[in-house]
């Protein structure tokens, strides 16, 4: 991945791919890097939420059930957009 990442982002960005998968999907939308971050629990997004009182456990169980029924997938590989290089 791209050098200009922190370890921290890499790792964001590597859940919201296996979130991605997780929900049945080939793309990582924002959804998906939400549920990165919140797996993430030790990074400034975190802090970020906390300080704006979010429950980030209400916000997972939001999400996730924003895709009931879902079949996880194994796409060979889930690119980043352009944006993102």
């Amino acid at each position: 991945m791209n050098k200009k990442f922190s370890p921290v982002v890499k790792q964001i960005i590597h859940q919201s791919g296996q979130e991605a998968r997780r929900l049945g999907h080939d793309y990582i939308g924002a959804e998906h890097l939400l549920l990165g971050i919140i797996a993430e629990r030790d990074s400034l997004p975190i802090r970020v939420l906390d300080a704006l009182l979010v429950d980030v456990h209400d916000l997972k169980n939001g999400l996730n059930a924003l895709f009931p029924g879902t079949v996880p997938i194994r796409p060979p590989k889930i690119c980043l957009s352009a944006n993102f290089r």
